[in-house]
């Protein structure tokens, strides 16, 4: 089954990912401006991350840097200042609805999923390294929403 809010990942996978893009200034901003637990990033997995990109610039101006290439393919990023960042790209699997993803900012991803699956959740995505950044997960609550939630790597 495919899982909508999943970043395109099978449930249960565990891909490496290894950004192309500096992630090092949004870290140093998170942990700056962020505290433990507060939205720090939202992304978009679309049929056409480029246009997508064009629609919500005219729609609230926001600016996207040149895109990056990750395992999936394009990927686009909107800085906000102190509020969360923005992500977008294509979707990694056919059959995925297009859809908004909140990440939250946690202490420690290992520790999240393992009391969110106590509580409940699935893991769709385990804790999954970016390379020299930080480590990621996606749970899916019990009453079925999906959140990712971010562990920033320490500089």
């Amino acid at each position: 089954m495919v899982n909508p809010c999943a970043n395109g990942w099978p449930v249960g996978s565990s891909p490496v990912f290894v950004p192309r893009f500096n992630f090092v200034p949004l870290i140093q901003r998170m942990k700056k401006t962020m505290k433990t637990h507060d939205f720090c990033w939202v992304e978009l997995t679309t049929d056409n991350a480029k246009d997508a990109t064009g629609f919500y610039r005219a729609l609230f101006g926001w600016e996207f840097a040149e895109p990056t290439d990750t395992p999936v393919g394009p990927y686009y990023m909107s800085e906000r200042g102190d509020q969360a960042g923005i992500g977008m790209m294509n979707k990694p699997m056919e059959g995925m609805p297009s859809a908004w993803l909140p990440y939250v900012l946690v202490e420690s991803v290992e520790g999240t999923v393992a009391k969110a699956k106590e509580l409940g959740s699935e893991i769709v995505v385990p804790p999954t390294p970016v390379e020299g950044h930080g480590i990621f997960s996606v749970i899916k609550d019990p009453q079925g929403a999906h959140l990712g939630i971010w562990e920033t790597q320490e500089m």
